[in-house]
């Protein structure tokens, strides 16, 4: 059951971020409304350039995600990585059968960036939010970014290492977006 909870837990933060980013229609409204315009600029200069040098990497790097690993790797006859893998739901299968669906399957299966998991903008994407969030929830949205975290690496999606590159990505590319600007 803390299998299913955890996928559960990860419908909308991990997976529909791909096809529905409902973190950035909220977040995006939010920062528009109630932080100043220096900081929504910023907050738009550092997402753009995460971006782009994650996926700059995850190009030049490919880096296969765990699931890889335990599906091809012990068994007997080893499958070398290609372009034309198919992605993979890994964990999430176990809350396609709870949920008797396909949701996760063909959501992952559709997937262009197959060894992307280097950096992991599953944890990127929220802890750049933690990093221009002011407001009284600090707490809360420090915590959300730790357990997408964690349930990416416990649902089989990334390792440690993804995670923080994305967390260290995020970082870079706040100060990279401010660089040359005066301090605020």
């Amino acid at each position: 059951m803390p299998c299913c909870f955890a996928g559960l837990l990860n419908i909308c933060p991990v997976n529909k971020v791909h096809k529905y980013p409902a973190r950035q229609v909220v977040f995006l409204p939010w920062l528009a409304f109630y932080e100043t315009r220096e900081n929504m600029a910023s907050f738009c200069r550092a997402f753009g350039w995460m971006n782009l040098l994650a996926v700059a990497t995850q190009i030049a790097l490919p880096t296969a995600p765990p699931w890889f690993h335990d599906a091809y790797v012990h068994t007997p006859q080893t499958q070398l990585p290609s372009y034309n893998q198919k992605g993979h739901p890994a964990g999430l299968m176990r809350v396609d059968t709870v949920l008797e669906s396909k949701i996760f399957d063909n959501t992952y299966s559709k997937s262009p960036v197959v060894y992307g998991a280097f950096p992991s903008m599953h944890c990127g994407w929220p802890f750049i939010f933690t990093l221009y969030y002011t407001g009284n929830w600090q707490i809360v949205i420090y915590g959300y970014a730790i357990l997408l975290a964690w349930s990416a690496m416990y649902l089989k999606h990334h390792y440690l290492t993804d995670v923080l590159g994305g967390w260290a990505y995020a970082y870079l590319a706040m100060k990279i977006a401010d660089w040359g600007r005066p301090k605020r």
